[in-house]
This record gives structure tokens, sequence and C-alpha cells, in this order.
């Protein structure tokens, strides 16, 4: 077995992946001090395992990995692996050879690997382990070896000796029993002062126990007595409840034939008033119908006026229309004459051209080579100069559009300011007008709001009496029922706190330790409570849930695992039994696989309600505890659905239905009836925060209850009092409103002259504004497009420039053809301008002509619609007239039903003012009866309160509920006999004073711990003398084997001595006197010549060579299969390097050596040399060279 390789990757100074292949024989690590040889040796120390971060010269084990350089960035992950020949089966595994790998992040995570596979750093050290490259061996010698055996001090010295012995592992376990024996001392200590403790306690303990048996006998006593007295008191009290209750009956019979009477009274006063308010309705319709007829009767005539004077405007216009027609059909004629004329010299310039044209083709067709780019040149300047015409035109068509607009524009604006004059006055005496209208609007608005305020108050009160009234009994009864409600529910709260301050449901031995626990103050803090407490769920869930955890429920939820040990010692200890513990700090969740869930995802809509640990609520942290006892557990709907999904699953899970039946794994079932729903301990958290929540409401809804009570009271007498005083000033408002409303009418007219006048002006003054705005936004078009067409002219005139500019230099290169071209150019060029010019001319006549024309045909279509519109305004004041006769008809007929419809109001009121007085007497009535009743509720209250006093005080002293009160024994005796012997039972508890009742409970577990104590007093005695047998067996070993392996290493330590100094003696010699296993050990030495002494009194190189000696002595008894040597000759001088060599030649043929050096004599000893140098500053490289080489 040797070593064949070393890669590195990250690890301190290599960064880069560095390969060091060794062969077999002498390996050489040369290099500067600094330069990285010795991480090589770090690198083999902790891929092998090595965990001290000390040994590895580093502060955290991170310092491992590559830290980076100015240069290069730092590594997140250092690795090494190493690779053995196993040839020989060395290693203990089927493998030629073995790669062990060993990664770590700069994040703290390990790897380890073996031949690539994943395994543990325990692994690791089980492959090295009895090979000699374990982690104690001394396959790996530093500078340090070396030092510890030339220490001054005897223990660093003995030291190695013990590892060399191999003792170390019995001197572990002699101090590991040491210290248990010291422990148990330290317990049999504690054990003698408990004993004493409860020695002192068990005499008072003993009396109290007598004493608290005494009361418990009296207080049973009592307890009879008591009930018996209370359940007569009851008793009587539900008598006289239930005569309270006859009585009550009979005068709610009375009071209802009362009501029944006020209410056919308030249904008469409700017909009455309904009547009264058909009337006002009928009244303020008759006279809203004859406000409207007069307002229509005034518009209409306005109308009338608005449309015979539109009429005249409209003759008007068309007259205008008719001259302007005439011009426009006289301007029409002269362009056809002026077209016709340009047509004619178009002509003649068109013949012209075509003259020059046919010359100038001739001229083109000598000079055939220059064609393209003169073409080209005139094409330009043709088409920029008929560009130019046309902007020019543009131009000066724009400036006569902006004059002619500026000498319309003048006169509108002088039409605008006079009508704005006008607008001014009208809009003066409008204000005015308004105003006048606003202050009689505002006051006829104010006595229209103050009597239909009045109205609606009286409507307001009268229902609001009857509703008061009905409200007041309603709400008797609600208070009534608020009240037995509040106390079944203030019963069912406290029958539910009880049980769960006294634990009930769950065992003795749950409920014991719970309280022994809580009473422990560095306990209690620990201690969560029971798993059903902790959890909650859906009411749908319960029964399925606690099915499913089963004894689970009662489980105890606790903090550490030390908590639970102590608890579990406590039951043991008092002997109370077993109990199941959940340290929350331990217990991991368990879940379906990815597989399971799969498999389930096809029933989610049949049959499956889910995984029970998700359908349940806890806090985060007993979370994993959730999981763990219902992660793998689902919950199914029914029977039938379980069976089906089990059978798919292959009943590998376990399945609860809601009904709780359950399915469990392999198959079999479990099912049946349930006494009851749920055993309650789940839900029992949940009901009480219900319960409690509900009373809350109940409360505030009596408080409620009550309030309203007395406010309809109040309510009723208030709106009587206001219904009388409204009914006074209402006739007086009804005469000041309808004198105000003709003074408005008259107001009302004044405005809408006026309105009239000033909608007349507004139009003429918005035609105008319309008009200007139209003129200013085509005033604004011209300018920006003039400005557009300037600035096209200068951009034209450059473009020509350049064009002129192009042509000229072309022409000068024609120089043999220049006068005949030139001429033909400028005559073809003129006659060119003067064609395009009369072409442009024809066509802008043309446009003109058709815009004349288009103006003409606008001005007869609107001509025509001026016909017709005189027309239609004819024909509707001819309909206007005959409307307005009608309406005139119509409002006579309305005055008439106004006086008939006041008449009839008045004789409806008088009706009503009857059936008041009559309401009156019977309210009276009524009212005396509800006071009857009341003062009967009031004592059937205090009865029922003090039924429910009673019935509590057998509940909160007894815990008797109303079904236990009739298996209760009655007690023999007359009540005043029975209340006398309460009395004396009462004054000789109080005689006994305070008494301990725990006492008995505290008396009988003392007893119980004081046999413990006693018992655990006798098995630690015994548990000490085993240790000392055991401590002295250990020492034994350890002499023995630690004599005998020095003794090997005396003779090993002789031969390898003679053979560095080549001759003299040496020898170990333990301390005379003394154990030696805590003796000294000289080591004695004598090179040749010189005599025996202690080898620290040698010269520095000597005494560094005899502990190399001493090194080689141990390697020779505990061999391994390579050898790494870190500078361990770095002391030495020449000579004795020289010697060193000698010897590491000699056994090289038996062992493989990899010595890390920087001397020059052990360099020749090497047959492969690896050199580390630091080309770049931080960065180690490796160069190798072969001796042969």
């Amino acid at each position: 077995m040797r070593l064949i390789s070393l890669t590195l990757h990250g690890f301190k100074s290599f960064p880069e992946r560095t390969v060091i292949r060794f062969n077999e024989g002498v390996t050489a690590i040369v290099g500067p001090n600094g330069s990285g040889k010795s991480n090589i040796t770090d690198a083999i120390r902790w891929v092998m395992g090595e965990q001290s971060v000390r040994t590895l010269r580093g502060d955290k084990m991170e310092d491992v990995i590559f830290s980076g350089t100015n240069n290069r960035k730092a590594m997140s992950m250092a690795e090494v692996t190493i690779l053995i020949d196993n040839s020989d089966g060395g290693l203990g595994v089927d493998f030629a050879e073995v790669a062990v790998t060993r990664r770590l992040y700069r994040s703290g995570e390990s790897e380890f690997f073996i031949n690539q596979r994943g395994c543990r750093l325990k692994d690791i050290h089980a492959l090295f382990m009895d090979t000699g490259l374990g982690r104690d061996s001394y396959s790996i010698i530093g500078q340090g070896r070396v030092e510890e055996i030339l220490s001054p001090r005897s223990e660093d010295r003995r030291k190695i000796f013990e590892e060399a012995a191999g003792i170390q592992k019995y001197k572990v376990r002699h101090q590991e029993a040491c210290r248990k024996l010291e422990a148990t001392d330290q317990n049999l200590l504690r054990v003698k002062d408990i004993l004493v403790e409860i020695e002192k306690t068990y005499p008072s303990l003993e009396s109290q126990s007598k004493m608290a048996a005494t009361y418990l006998t009296l207080y049973d006593e009592l307890q009879t007595i008591d009930i018996a007295l209370l359940l007569k008191q009851i008793e009587a009290d539900a008598k006289a409840k239930e005569q309270t209750a006859e009585d009550r009956a009979q005068l709610e019979a009375e009071l209802a034939l009362k009501q029944q009477g006020q209410e056919q009274l308030q249904q008469d006063l409700l017909d009455s008033q309904t009547q009264l308010a058909s009337g006002s309705e009928l009244l303020k319709s008759s006279r809203q119908h004859l406000q409207a007829l007069q307002q229509q009767l005034t518009e209409q005539q306005q109308e009338e006026a608005r449309l015979k004077e539109r009429m005249v405007l409209l003759q008007q216009r068309f007259a205008e229309q008719g001259a302007s027609a005439e011009d426009l059909e006289e301007e029409l004629q002269n362009l056809v004459r002026q077209k016709e004329s340009c047509l004619r010299q178009f002509a003649a310039v068109e013949a012209e051209y075509q003259t020059i044209a046919a010359q100038r083709q001739a001229e083109i067709e000598q000079l055939q080579q220059l064609k393209a780019r003169q073409t080209e040149l005139y094409a330009e300047i043709s088409r920029l100069s008929q560009t130019e015409a046309s902007l020019k035109q543009q131009t000066e068509q724009l400036q006569q559009n902006r004059r002619e607009r500026s000498g319309a524009q003048q006169q509108m604006l002088l039409q605008q300011e006079s009508l704005q004059g006008e607008q001014s006055r009208l809009e003066q005496q409008l204000t005015e007008a308004d105003q006048l209208r606003s202050r009689q609007l505002s006051l006829l608005s104010g006595l229209e709001e103050k009597s239909r305020q009045q109205q609606q108050q009286q409507d307001a009160l009268k229902q609001n009496l009857k509703d008061c009234q009905s409200h007041l009994q309603s709400i008797k009864e609600q208070r009534d029922l608020c009240l037995a409600t509040m106390r079944q529910q203030t019963f069912k709260v406290d029958t539910l706190r009880n049980l769960e301050a006294n634990l009930t449901g769950y065992n003795e031995t749950v409920r014991q330790i719970l309280r022994r626990g809580r009473q422990i103050p560095g306990l209690s803090s620990q201690i969560r409570g029971t798993l059903s407490s902790l959890l909650e769920t859906e009411p749908a869930y319960d029964l399925a849930i606690e099915t499913a955890l089963g004894a689970s429920m009662q489980n105890i939820v606790v903090q550490t695992e030390a908590a639970a040990s102590d608890l579990i010692s406590i039951l043991k200890n008092e002997r109370l039994g077993r109990a199941t513990f959940l340290p929350v700090n331990s217990i991991t969740a368990r879940n379906l696989s990815p597989q399971e869930q799969q498999r389930l995802k096809p029933y989610t809509s049949k049959g499956v309600v889910g995984v029970a640990a998700d359908l349940v609520r806890s806090t985060a942290d007993i979370k994993p505890i959730v999981q763990n006892l219902l992660g793998r557990i689902i919950i199914v709907d029914t029977l039938p659905h379980a069976i089906d999904i089990a059978r798919a699953l292959g009943h590998s899970l376990r399945l609860v239905t809601l009904e709780g039946d359950v399915m469990n794994p392999g198959g079999s079932m479990t099912g049946g009836y349930h006494r009851g729903k749920s055993s309650g301990l789940l839900s029992r958290s949940r009901d009480i925060k219900q319960l409690e929540a509900q009373l809350n409401g109940l409360h505030q809804q009596q408080n409620t209850l009550d309030g309203k009570l007395s406010q309809a009271d109040a309510e009723v007498k208030q709106v009587q009092a206001d219904l009388d005083k409204l009914q006074g000033g209402y006739a007086l408002l009804q005469q000041q409103q309808a004198a105000e409303q003709a003074r408005l009418q008259a107001i009302e007219t004044q405005c809408e002259e006026l309105n009239q006048r000033k909608r007349q002006k507004s139009d003429q003054a918005g035609q105008l504004a319309l008009s200007l705005g139209q003129l200013d936004l085509a005033e604004q078009a011209d300018i920006n497009q003039d400005q557009t067409l300037q600035q096209k002219l200068i951009d034209i005139k450059a473009k020509l420039d350049q064009a002129d500019t192009a042509l000229r230099q072309h022409n000068e290169k024609q120089l043999n053809c220049r006068d005949q071209v030139a001429l033909m150019e400028s005559r073809f060029s003129r006659m060119e301008e003067r064609f395009r010019s009369q072409k442009n001319e024809v066509t802008r006549l043309e446009q003109e002509y058709n815009k004349q024309k288009n103006q003409l045909a606008q001005a007869c279509q609107q001509q025509q619609h001026m016909e017709l519109s005189v027309a239609n305004l004819q024909e509707n004041l001819e309909n206007l007239a005959q409307i307005i006769r009608q309406r005139q008809a119509e409002q006579e007929e309305a005055k008439a039903g106004l006086q008939q419809a006041e008449l009839r109001q008045q004789e409806l009121q008088a009706q009503r003012d009857q059936l008041y007085v009559q309401q009156n007497q019977l309210s009276d009535d009524a009212a005396g009866l509800a006071n009857q009743l009341q003062a009967i509720q009031h004592e059937a209250e205090r009865l029922a309160q003090r039924l429910d006093l009673n019935r509590n005080r057998l509940w909160e002293d007894y815990e008797l509920t109303s079904g236990l009160v009739s298996l209760w024994p009655a007690a023999a005796g007359d009540d005043n006999i029975l209340r006398s012997r309460l009395t004396k039972l009462r004054a000789e508890l109080k005689k006994l004073g305070p008494v301990n009742l725990q006492a008995i409970d505290d008396y009988q577990q003392l007893c119980r711990r004081r046999a413990f104590m006693q018992q655990q007093y006798e098995d630690i005695q015994s548990a000490r003398s085993a240790l000392n047998q055991v401590i002295e067996q250990l020492l034994e070993a350890m002499r023995t084997q630690f004599t005998q392996k020095l003794e090997q290493i005396r003779g090993y330590f002789q031969e390898s001595f003679t053979e560095l100094f080549g001759g003299g003696q040496a020898d170990i010699v333990p301390e005379d006197g003394k154990d030696i296993l805590e003796g000294g050990i000289d080591i004695r030495v004598s090179p040749p010549g010189k005599r025996l002494q202690n080898m620290l009194l040698l010269s520095g190189g000597e005494r560094t060579l005899a502990a190399i000696a001493l090194l080689f002595a141990i390697l020779k008894l505990r061999p391994t299969p390579f050898y790494v040597l870190d500078e361990i000759e770095a002391a030495l001088d020449e000579s004795n390097v020289f010697r060193f060599t000698a010897y590491i030649k000699k056994y090289r043929e038996q062992s493989q050596f990899i010595l890390v050096t920087h001397r020059k004599g052990t360099m020749e000893a090497a047959e492969t040399i690896y050199g580390v140098a630091m080309q770049e500053r931080g960065v180690s490289k490796i160069l190798s060279l072969q001796m042969q080489e």
C-alpha cells in the first residue's frame, strides 16, 4: 500500500487544480520559506480527517480555502483528493485504488467521498483505522513532534510515549470512570441531604394529614345540610314564580284588549290622516296645475312674439342673399371670358414651344455623352422654377384674402361693441329682478319647507306613538329572553372552565404530573400542556382528529428532552404512573412522499377531505409534532370511500372517516357506534371562547335593550305634546304662504320678459363672436401658411442657385460646343418658362371659375332654404295662436276645482280632532295596566335571579347540576334544626383554622418518596463500589501495556541511535520511586566518544538528531505504509543531514518517504523532486524533476 497522488484545488495557496504524483522510494518537496510547501503536508493531514484547526495552522477551518490576492478573487470551496494503491488490500475494501476526497465550502458545509461516493468523516476515520494511517499515527511528522521530544517539560515527553504505547484509549476510559465516580459521590451526598430533609418534614406532615381528614368529615356533613336547604329554597321559589306567571298572563290579556282598542282608533286616525293627506295633495296638485297653466300660457305668448321677430329677420336675409347671387353670376361670366383668352394664348405658346423643343433635340443629339447629366440639371431647375412660381402665386392670394378679412372684422367689432352695451343694461335690470325674485323664493321656500316639515312631523309623531308602544312590549320580551339565555350560557361556560381547570377527561397520571411539574419553578416554563389543549380544528373534524390521535391527545408537550426526562423522573420517584412526552426540540415531521401524494390526487374530489395535519391549527413551533403524528393520516368523508382509497393505495396509509371509522395500514378496520360525538378534549377551548363571545354579546344586548326601554317610554309622552303644538300653527302658516305665492308670480313674469330680451342679444353676440373667432382662426392659418411659403421660397431659391452653379460647371467642360448649345438652351429655357407660366395661369383661372361656381350654387341653396323656413314659421304661428286659446279655457276650469278641494279639507280636519280625544282616554287605561304588569315582571325577575343564584351555588360550591339534584338524598329534620346544625358545623370548621387539604396526598407521596430515596442510597453505594473496581482494572492494564511498549521502544531507540550516530549508546529510563504512569521519563544518550548523559544536555544538532532517532524508533513500533516528514531535519548541520539521508535511503525499499525540506543534502537522497514556487504573490506553483533526468 502506497501513496499514488495528491490533488489540490482551492486549498490554501493552491487556487488552481494541482496534481502531485508520488513514486516509490523518496520524494522531496522543496522550496524557499513562504512558498507554500508545508501546505502540501497540511493538505494530506486534512484529507485524511484532521479536525484540529491549530494542527492545520489556522484560526478557523475556513482558513484552508484560498483567500484571494490582489489579482485573483477568493474561492468559495477547497478540495483535496488523495489516491492510495490498495492492491494488497490493506485498507480493507475491494478496490485496487482508493480515492479519498474532502471538500469544504465557505458557508461551512463539508462533503466527504470515497471513490466518488458520498460518505461521512466517521467513515474516513474507519477506513484508515488499524492501517498505521489513523488519527493517532506517526505517518505525518512535523517539527512540532521534534519540539515535543526536546521539551524540558516531562509531561510533553510522556505524551509522546503514551501515544506510541497506545494507552490513550485506556487513559480516556480511566478519566471517564473517575468523573463518573465523582458524580456518584455527589449524587450520594444529595440523596443523604434529601433523606435528612424528609425525616424533618415527616412528623409535621403526618399531623397535618390527620387534621385534613377531620376537616373533610365535617365538611361532608355541612355540604349535605347546605344542599338540602338550598333545594328546599329552590322549590319554594319555583312555585312562587309559577304563580307570578299566571298573574302576569291575566294582566297581559287585559292589556292586549286595551291595545286592540288603541290599534283600532289608531287605524281610524290613520284613515283620517290619509284622507287629509290626500286632500292636501289634491289642493297642492290643483295649485300646481293652475300655476303650470299660467306659466305655459306666458311661455307660449312669448314664443309667438319670438317667432314673429324671426320671420322679419329671415325675410331681410332672403333679400340680401338674392342680391349676392346676382353679383356672383356676373363675376362668373368675367372668369369665363378670361379663361377663353388665356387658352388661346396657351395654344400659341405651346406651338412655338414645340418648334424650339425640336431644334433643341437636334442639338442635344450631337452631345450624346453629356445627355444624362444635362437632363438631370434641367429637370431640377424646371421643377424648382415651377414650384417657385406656384409659391409666389399662393402668397399673393393669401395677401388678398387677409385684406378682405380685415375689413369684415372691423365691421363686426363695431356691431359687437354696440351689443355689449345693450347686454350690460339688460344684465343690470335682470340682476335686480333676480335678486327680488330670489328673496321672494327664499321666503316662500321657507314657508313651504316649514309647512312640509310640520306636516311630516305630525305624520311621523302619530306613527311614532304607535310604534313606540308596540316597540316597548317587544323590548320587554327580548330582554326576558336575553336574561334567560345569559343564565344558560353562564352555566355552560362555568361548567367547561371547571372541566378545563380540573383536567377532567385526562387520565390521573397526566393530571398529577401537570400539577407537579407546574409547581417546580425551573420546570413549569418548559411545560406547554397536553397536545389536545394546543390544537384547534373545525367542529366537523373533531371526531376524525380525535380518532386519528387516539391516546396521543393526552401526550404532554414540553420544550426540550431534558424537561421530558425530569418529568419522567418525577413519575418514577413518586410512582405516579406512566405518560408520553413530546419534546419540541427533537421531534421531526413525517410527511407523505411525493409518490403517495401523486397517488392521492385522483381522490381529492372523491372522498379525500385532506391530510389530518393540514386540518389542524397550531403554533409554528409545534408544527413538527403535528406533522409527526398526523402527517401520514388521511381524513376521508365516508367509510365506503375509505375502503376504495385504501385498496387503491395498497393499504399503506392510515385513513380515518369523519364518523371515526379507521382503515389501518395492512387492511384492518376499526369502527362502530360512538356514545358521544367526540370526547370534547379537542373542542373544549374552542367552545369556551365561543360561549364567552356569546355572553359578551348578550351583555351588550341587555344594556342596549334597557336603554331602548327608557327611551321609548319618554318618546311616547314627548310625541303627544309636540303633535298638539304643531297643529295650532299649521293653519296660520297656510294663509301666509298663499299671499307670498301671488307676489312671486308677478316678479317671475317681469324676470321672464327680461330674460327673453337677454337671450335675443346673447344670440346676436354669440353669432358675432363665432364669426370673429372664425376670422381669427382663418387669419392665423393664413399667417402660418404665409410663413411656410416664404421659407419654402427661400429654400427653392437656394436650390436653384445650386443647380445653376452645377450647370455652369458642366457647360465649361464642353468648350467645343459652348456657343451653340448655350444659345439653344437659353431659347428653350425662356420658352419653357413662358409655357409653364401660361399653363399655370390657365390652371388658376379654372380653379377660380370652379370656386365662384360653387359659391353661386351655395347661395341658391341658401335662398331655397330661407323660403322653406319662412313658410314653416308662418305655420307655427298659426298653431301657437290656437294653443293659447285652449290654455286660457283650461285655466278657468282649474280655478273652480281648487275651491271645492279646500271645502272638503276643512271637514276632514274636524273628524280627526274627535278621534284624538278617544285615543287619549284609551292610552291612560293601557298605561295603568302596563304599570301593574311591570311590577309583576320585577317580582318574577327577582325570583328568577334568586333561583339562578341558588342553582349557581349548587354548581360552584358542590358541582351539582339540575340533573343530579334529584339524585341527592334529602336531609331529615326541621329546617330550623338543620340551619342550627349548619351554623355549628361552620363554627367547628372555623375553629380548626387553616387546613392543608393537600397534606393527605403530600403525606402519601412523602412516604413513597422516603422509601424510594432509601433504595436510591443503596443503589448508589453499589455503583460506587463497581466504579472503584473498574478504575483499578484500567490502571493495571495501562501499567502493563505501557511497560511492554516502552521496553520495545528502548530497543528500537538503541538501534536507530547507533545507526544515525555511527555508534554510541542510548536508553529510556523511567523516574525511580514513582508510579510508571505518573513519573517522569528521561532520555539518556551517549554519542561516540562522550559519556552517557541526558539528551537535553547535547548540542543543538546532536539533540535534534537524537530526537529524530527516537521518532524512527517509534515508527518501527508503529509502522505505516508511507511517511510524510515536514522539515524535521531543519536544525541539523550538513554532516548530520548526511546521516539522516543515509538512514532514509536504507529503509526506502520498505516504506515510501515524502520529505518536505529546503536542505540540499536531503534533496540528494530523493528520486523525485517537486519544487514549490510563488511566481505570483500568494499563489503556489509545482515544478517536478526526476533525478534520472
